[in-house]
């Protein structure tokens, strides 16, 4: 049975004499009946031989759960978590660079492990949404211990709306329905696996560090651990900004039925996709991948971000009201919600693309 596998936290107690981060109760409160939000899967002794012996700490959990905090505390308690580490998220970029591919290079992963391995007894690589690509990431690592952070749904949804863009139930939905994922992955694993509640680490930050530290094997002077608790904090300025995506668009105007303007993600050269509404309605999906000159010279990255589209046969009237926005995202280029007739710029068979008088000002275009 699953519930055989696991042992709650009210089970996992500190030898007598360990006061490392421990909080003091409130009086008359007996500690084992305390909430500290950690369940354990596959616990292990706290002597024993696997805790003692060269781990690699398997960061992950849904995105946005919580797991940068996990790893700046880790980070800050001296683990290794990689060569070109992202300081605001404690993502290794070559990691990083890996799972983002559509096949994960398993060749190339199971070097970068044995390389790290080598150089260091105890290291970790932190990587939401590790479920994605299934249990085998976690066995191929050396003796794994795996912290998997747990965040409320409502908040997940609500950080990916603000941060994506996204619509917020929509996020709810795919957050609920990754956390499921999320859990099946854990209970598919045989290693150490430490269930943290994000919401219980920040309301209790020294007893989330006390046994984030006792999980991981990490023996620590108790002057060295108020430190890390003060890495308990949410809502971190640095990461809101860095884990903010910022889109810039532009409805230009109308000329012979065709649609133009120009769309991006601040900081991405990659083309971002729209979806074109009439009336509210989505009618049709394209990238904006066009050179614009004005674009680049202005640095909005190399300037393939203009868009040219051919209106015809999608049911627009001169009163029909059209929007533009980044697909699957709530975010609409300027300009969206005018009629057509709003947007005409004309019909005179020029072939340069329009430059709406708006974003000529901003160009400096006469």
């Amino acid at each position: 049975m699953f519930h055989d596998r696991f042992v709650s936290n009210y089970r996992l107690r500190r030898p007598k004499g360990s006061s490392r981060g421990r909080l003091a109760s409130p009086v008359g409160m007996d500690m084992d009946l305390r909430n500290k939000g950690v369940i354990t899967l596959h616990p292990v002794a706290p002597d024993g031989g696997q805790i003692r012996s060269p781990k690699t700490l398997v960061l992950t959990g849904v995105a946005r759960s919580g797991t940068s905090m996990v790893a700046r505390v880790l980070h800050g308690a001296g683990v290794y978590l990689g060569e070109n580490l992202d300081h605001v998220v404690f993502e290794d970029n070559e990691f990083s660079a890996l799972f983002d591919e559509t096949d994960l290079d398993l060749e190339r992963y199971r070097t970068l492990l044995r390389q790290r391995d080598d150089r260091f007894p105890i290291w970790g690589f932190k990587r939401p949404h590790l479920h994605v690509h299934g249990p085998s990431t976690v066995r191929h690592c050396r003796n794994p211990f795996v912290v998997l952070t747990v965040r409320d749904a409502v908040a997940i949804a609500e950080r990916n709306a603000i941060s994506e863009h996204r619509d917020p139930f929509e996020s709810l939905t795919l957050a609920s329905f990754d956390l499921q994922k999320m859990l099946e992955f854990s209970k598919a694993l045989d290693c150490p696996v430490m269930l943290v509640s994000y919401e219980k680490a920040v309301s209790q930050p020294d007893c989330f560090v006390d046994r984030l530290l006792e999980f991981c094997g990490l023996h620590l002077d108790p002057a060295d651990v108020a430190p890390l608790v003060a890495l308990v904090e949410p809502d971190r300025p640095a990461y809101i900004e860095s884990a903010r995506r910022i889109f810039d668009g532009f409805i230009d105007g109308i000329r012979d039925q065709r649609l133009f303007g120009w769309a991006w993600q601040r900081g991405q050269t990659l083309p971002v996709t729209l979806t074109l509404y009439r009336d509210a309605k989505a009618v049709r999906h394209f990238v904006a991948d066009r050179l614009r000159q004005d674009l680049a010279s202005s640095g909005y990255g190399d300037g393939l971000h203009g868009f040219s589209v051919d209106l015809a046969g999608l049911g627009f009237t001169a009163n029909s009201r059209l929007s533009v926005g980044i697909q699957g995202r709530s975010f609409l280029l300027v300009n969206s919600g005018a009629t057509m007739s709003e947007l005409w710029i004309g019909d005179d068979g020029a072939t340069a693309e329009p430059i709406h008088p708006l974003i000529g000002r901003l160009f400096g275009a006469s």
